[in-house]
C-alpha cells in the first residue's frame, strides 16, 4: 500500500479462514476501529469451506459431542466470556433447547452460535461505516512486500491487503500416514455425521487412541446406529478423567511471592518447580504424599476407572481446582521461562493432560455405557497397523510382552492433529499456505509446535528473527508460542492481543508518514 494510498483513509485487512479463532479476530478488531477515527475497514475472511465452522467439530453432527469447555468461558471476546451462555439460554427459554445440560452443550450449539455472532459483527461493521465478508476460496501463497501483502488463491487470483491475519486450524495426524491410501481407513472421525454414513453398521472398528476425539468417534458412532465392535487402541490405554464440579482454589504454595522469585529464573527449571506442584496438591488434598490417585492407574481397566472418575465427579476434585487456578493465574508465565526441552515435556505431560482433556460428565456417562455393554473396550499396547485383504491387522504387545493380533474392517485414526511442521510439511500434509509461507522464509517453525510469533503480539516472525508489521497468527498455529490454545477462552485473550496489535502498528506506520 503506497502513501497515497493510506491517506484514502480504507485498510484492507484478510482472515484466512472462518473458524472459531477468525470470527473471534473479526470480532474483537471492531471496537478498536475508534482508534483510527476517520479510517474505514474491509476485513474479508476467506476459507476454502462454505460455511462458517467447517467440517471439524463444531459441525453438524451426533448430540451426545459435548463441548468439554464450560460454555460459562466460551465467549469471542475476553470481555465477554459468558456470551456463549447467555446465548444458550435465550435458546432454552424459547423452547429450542429444552433438557439439555447448559454448561457441557452439544459442540454443535456452539457451531449454531458461532453463526450467529459471524452475522451480528457483519451487522455491526456496516453499521459503523466499515464492511466484513466472507469468500469461498484457498488461499495457497502470501507475498508480503514493502507497501503490501498479496494473496494468490488456488485458482490463480491475486489479491491485494493491507495485512493478513492466519488463523488456519490444526492439520491432520503426522500418524499412519502409510495407510492413506488403503479402502476403509479414514484419517480423521469429523464429520462424524458424515463417516457413520461411509461405515457399515456390523462392521469391526479399530479406533486409533483412547483420548477425547477417539471418544468422540465411538460415541458418535454408536449414536448413529453402529452395532458393530468398537475397539480403541492406544499405547498407554489410558482414557481422560471426568470433569468435576468446579470450585475457586487460592495457592497456599504458589503464593505471589513466592512464583516471583521462581519467575526470577532463566530459564526455570522443572526440577525447581514440580516439587512445588507436587507441595500444593498435597495441601489441596490433605495427603501427606500425594499420590496422583485420581489418575487411572497402569493395571486398571479404563470401565473401572471410568467408573470411579464418573463418581467422584459429582464432587469438586482438588486437583482439578488447584491446576484451573495455577494455569488461569501463572501458566502462561511460567510456560514462557522454561527452556524448549522442558517445554515439550510439559506440553506431553499426563498430568497436564488428565486435566485439561478432562471429559464432560454427558461424553463420560454415554462412553461408561458403551464399555458396560461390551460393544466398546480400550486396549493398551498398541504397536503396529496393517492393512491386509479387506481389512487391518492390529498389533498389540501387553506388559508380559505377549502379542495379540486383531483383525478389523475399518480404521479411524483419532490420534489428533499435529502441529510438528517440519514434520507435516515432510510428509506432504502440511496446508499448502504454510508450506509456501516457510519456504520462502516469512515464517519460521517454532521448536515445540506451530509457528513462531511474538508473545502477547502475534506478529509473525520470519527466518532472519524480524517480526512482521503485516502478518499475523493465531489458534493453532501458535501452539508453541503460547501453552494452551485449544480452549475459547485462550483464543479469545490471542485474538483481542492480536486485534489491538493491528491497531498499534497500523497508528505508527501512519504517525511515520510526512505530512500526516
Amino acid at each position: 500500500m503506497t502513501n497515497k494510498r493510506i491517506r484514502r483513509s480504507d485498510l484492507n485487512i484478510l482472515v484466512v479462514g472462518e473458524g472459531p479463532s477468525a470470527i473471534s479476530v473479526a470480532a474483537n478488531l471492531l471496537p478498536k476501529t475508534d482508534l483510527m477515527a476517520g479510517v474505514r475497514f474491509k476485513v474479508t475472511m476467506i476459507d476454502k469451506l462454505p460455511r462458517a465452522v467447517g467440517g471439524g467439530p463444531f459441525g453438524p453432527g451426533p448430540r451426545i459431542h459435548r463441548c468439554n469447555q464450560r460454555s460459562q468461558t466460551m465467549g469471542l471476546s475476553p470481555n465477554h466470556p459468558r456470551a456463549f451462555r447467555d446465548w444458550l439460554e435465550n435458546r432454552a427459554n424459547a423452547n429450542d433447547f429444552e433438557n439439555e445440560d447448559l454448561t457441557h452443550p452439544p459442540r454443535q450449539e456452539f457451531g449454531i452460535f458461532l453463526s450467529d455472532m459471524l452475522r451480528k459483527t457483519r451487522k455491526e461493521y456496516a453499521e459503523r461505516g466499515h464492511k466484513l465478508e466472507s469468500l469461498v476460496a484457498e488461499i495457497i501463497n502470501v507475498d508480503e512486500g514493502p507497501d503490501s501483502v498479496v494473496a494468490t488463491t488456488l485458482e490463480g487470483e491475486k489479491l491485494e491487503f493491507d495485512s493478513v491475519v492466519l488463523t488456519n486450524g490444526p492439520s491432520s495426524s503426522d500418524q499412519y500416514t502409510e495407510l492413506l491410501e488403503s479402502d476403509n481407513y479414514f484419517p480423521s472421525p469429523y464429520p462424524t455425521h458424515a463417516l457413520a454414513s461411509k461405515i457399515p453398521h456390523e462392521a469391526s472398528v479399530a479406533i486409533i487412541g483412547s483420548s477425547l476425539t477417539a471418544i468422540d468417534a465411538a460415541n458418535g458412532l454408536a449414536e448413529q446406529g453402529h452395532r458393530g465392535r468398537i475397539t480403541l487402541y492406544s499405547r498407554t490405554g489410558r482414557i481422560p478423567a471426568v470433569q468435576a464440579k468446579g470450585e475457586r482454589y487460592t495457592p497456599a504454595v504458589f503464593t505471589p511471592e513466592s512464583t516471583k522469585k521462581l519467575l526470577e529464573m532463566e530459564p526455570l527449571p522443572l526440577t525447581a518447580l514440580l516439587p512445588k506442584l507436587r507441595e500444593e496438591l498435597e495441601v489441596a488434598t490433605s495427603f501427606s504424599s500425594f499420590d496422583f490417585d485420581w489418575m487411572q492407574k497402569d493395571n486398571e481397566s479404563a470401565v473401572t476407572f471410568l467408573r470411579r472418575t464418573y463418581h467422584c465427579s459429582q464432587l469438586a476434585q482438588p486437583y482439578q481446582s488447584v491446576l484451573r487456578e495455577l494455569y488461569a493465574t501463572y501458566g502462561e508465565q511460567i510456560y514462557r521461562k522454561l527452556s524448549t526441552a522442558d517445554k515439550k515435556f510439559v506440553k506431553s505431560s499426563s498430568l497436564w493432560k488428565r486435566f485439561r482433556h478432562t471429559m464432560a460428565r454427558p461424553t463420560a456417562k454415554a462412553f461408561l455405557n458403551l464399555l458396560e455393554s461390551g460393544q466398546v473396550s480400550v486396549i493398551r499396547g498398541l504397536k503396529s497397523i496393517e492393512p491386509a485383504y479387506k481389512s487391518f491387522r492390529v498389533c498389540c504387545l501387553d506388559e508380559q510382552q505377549t502379542t495379540r493380533i486383531d483383525e478389523v474392517d475399518v480404521v479411524i485414526n483419532a490420534t489428533g492433529a499435529s502441529s510438528n511442521v517440519p514434520k507435516l510439511i515432510e510428509k506432504g500434509l502440511a496446508d499448502p499456505l504454510i508450506c509456501s509461507l516457510v519456504e520462502k522464509g516469512q515464517v519460521t517453525p517454532h521448536p515445540v509446535g506451530g509457528i513462531d510469533a511474538v508473545y502477547d503480539r502475534w506478529n509473525v516472525i520470519r527466518s532472519n528473527g524480524v517480526a512482521s508489521k503485516r502478518i499475523y497468527a493465531t489458534g493453532h498455529l501458535v501452539s508453541g508460542t503460547v501453552f494452551y490454545v485449544s480452549g475459547m477462552d485462550a483464543i479469545a485473550r490471542l485474538t483481542d492481543q492480536l486485534a489491538q496489535a493491528l491497531i498499534d502498528d497500523w497508528l505508527a506506520i501512519l504517525r511515520a508518514i510526512p505530512g500526516d
